[in-house]
């Protein structure tokens, strides 16, 4: 409702990124059929799912953290979770949670560790990162 005189309110447009959202759930699916299909194995699978669950509840409690002016995680944190795999769960975040997704340079740094992150996970599953992977495998199951 407008009253005479009174300028309307614009709804300002949603800037949800749906590339980051179709990006990060594509990559998931792709990680179960590739682990499905025998081609990942079962750990590096697990290790992503968990590290995108674990990212995406940090940013969550960044978020309400920063709705009232408290101790945050550190960009550099949020960076490295990325890195280490997590970066689905933080393209989620950044998207559904609108925390992050306005800040440039921390978007750039972002999408930096997705490619670092996807390149490694590239030739890990080469014949030239064959036995690196094989040793991370291995200590994964130990830790089980």
């Amino acid at each position: 409702m407008a009253y005479a005189g009174e300028k309307l309110k614009k709804k300002q447009k949603s800037n949800v990124s749906t590339f980051s959202i179709v990006l990060a759930i594509g990559f998931l699916i792709a990680m179960t059929l590739a682990s499905y299909m025998g081609y990942l194995p079962k750990q590096i699978k697990y290790a992503y799912y968990a590290l995108s669950v674990i990212t995406f509840f940090i940013y969550a409690y960044d978020k309400f953290k920063a709705q009232r002016n408290k101790w945050r995680t550190s960009e550099s944190t949020l960076q490295i979770l990325a890195m280490l795999g997590g970066w689905p769960g933080a393209a989620l975040a950044q998207q559904l949670l609108r925390h992050k997704s306005s800040k440039k340079d921390f978007r750039q740094i972002f999408w930096l560790t997705v490619v670092i992150n996807l390149s490694v996970l590239v030739w890990l599953l080469s014949p030239y990162g064959a036995d690196i992977l094989a040793l991370i495998v291995n200590a994964m199951g130990l830790l089980q």
